[in-house]
């Protein structure tokens, strides 16, 4: 029988407008696995930190997913998101304990 790492999917949509919003994730994902940006707009993410002037996110262009390798364990309790123009919608993947 596999022993699986990872355990309690969450998958969740969201839409991103052009101010800052935020996703808490109660209990934490523990591992972030995919974020995909179904819109046309650019999607800019911060994991776990407000958006600040040190340029420190992730732009995820429209079409175009984000995917954490299986080895590698990226924790988010809170995701902040907004795009520069218009609105995007995304969806997170990630699970919750293992």
């Amino acid at each position: 029988m596999p022993s699986y790492k990872y355990k309690n999917q969450v998958s969740t949509q969201l839409l991103a407008t052009t101010d800052e919003n935020i996703k808490e994730f109660n209990p934490k994902l523990v591992k972030l696995a995919t974020i995909f940006n179904y819109g046309d707009n650019d999607l800019l993410v911060s994991i776990n930190k407000p958006f600040s002037g040190d340029n420190s996110y992730l732009i995820i262009p429209s079409g175009i997913p984000l995917t954490w390798g299986d080895n590698e364990e990226v924790e988010c309790n809170k995701l902040y998101f907004k795009t520069e123009e218009g609105e995007t919608n995304f969806q997170v993947v990630g699970f919750e304990s293992w």
